[in-house]
């Protein structure tokens, strides 16, 4: 190789490199809360690769976090740009246009997201939360898909859900649709470990209930009463032994309810505060 090549070579190498690291230095101060030292650092990369795509999803991403709504947004529309079949910039975008109430953008983002990729369950999840502006019927759709394609192990998606047959309850006083509420509340608060996710699903159940302090389950099979017997259909949904689950729970409520749990403030991957719901949280 003559030597002029190899200098191209090696400085292609340091190049990728550079980008690399700075890329990762990047993720690692978004997953930490340090946004103004994700952006330096996604812009770093953009100063040694202009066209890397996922520099300018995570700059947006940086931009979002810190509510500068429409800077993410010019970000992210030249990611897409030069990556048309990028669904996590979508995402983000679609996010940005909702925080901006931009409803009618953002689904057509997050609708772009999930054709691109059909188990993009965060996608659902927001969606279902622009929906939820105006059509809670779709909202409840796309949370109750969201919630299939994890398994439903989904906090966020418990608690949007649940959020919204409470409004719901609220307005028509349906027993059935209160009963879905409390249950979907209840999932939230047993599997989360986000402080903002228990808290508001907390205050919504103890409205619904009626209780003033002593509403929450320890375990995901413990929960909470309603008007002092368990309602075979909210029980069956969880699963196993319905008579056995119905006793637990009966017994739950006549000798005592567990107090508030006050645990962990870390997400399933790493540490980090939660805004709302809406939020973008992922940069695949």
């Amino acid at each position: 190789m003559a030597a002029g090549e190899t200098k191209k070579t090696v400085a292609a190498e340091e190049k990728t490199a550079a980008v690399s690291s700075a890329l990762t230095n990047g993720d690692k101060s978004l997953q930490t809360g340090d946004f103004n030292a994700a952006i330096a650092f996604y812009e770093k990369a953009i100063a040694k690769d202009p066209e890397s795509g996922e520099a300018l999803n995570g700059l947006g991403r940086a931009y979002y976090e810190l509510a500068r709504y429409q800077e993410a947004i010019t970000v992210l529309d030249h990611a897409l740009s030069l990556r048309t079949n990028y669904s996590a910039a979508y995402l983000n975008r679609g996010c940005s246009y909702a925080k901006l109430n931009q409803n009618e953008k953002a689904v057509a983002d997050f609708n772009r997201a999930i054709q691109l990729k059909p188990d993009y369950a965060e996608a659902y999840l927001y969606r279902g939360n622009a929906y939820g502006q105006y059509n809670m019927t779709s909202a409840i759709e796309d949370y109750t898909r969201a919630l299939l394609l994890k398994d439903n192990r989904y906090d966020e998606a418990y608690l949007a859900r649940g959020s919204i047959y409470k409004s719901i309850f609220d307005k028509t006083k349906d027993e059935d649709i209160k009963k879905k509420a409390i249950y979907d509340l209840a999932n939230a608060i047993n599997m989360t470990s986000i402080p903002a996710v228990r808290n508001d699903a907390e205050e919504k159940l103890r409205i619904l209930t009626g209780a003033a302090s002593d509403i929450t389950a320890q375990t995901p099979h413990v929960f909470v009463h309603y008007n002092d017997s368990a309602d075979e259909s909210v029980v069956s949904l969880i699963g196993g032994d319905i008579s056995r689950k119905k006793s637990r729970w009966r017994a739950c409520s006549r000798l005592m309810v567990p107090r508030l749990a006050t645990s962990g403030t870390t997400t399933r991957k790493t540490s980090r505060t939660h805004k709302s719901s809406g939020d973008c949280k992922s940069r695949p």
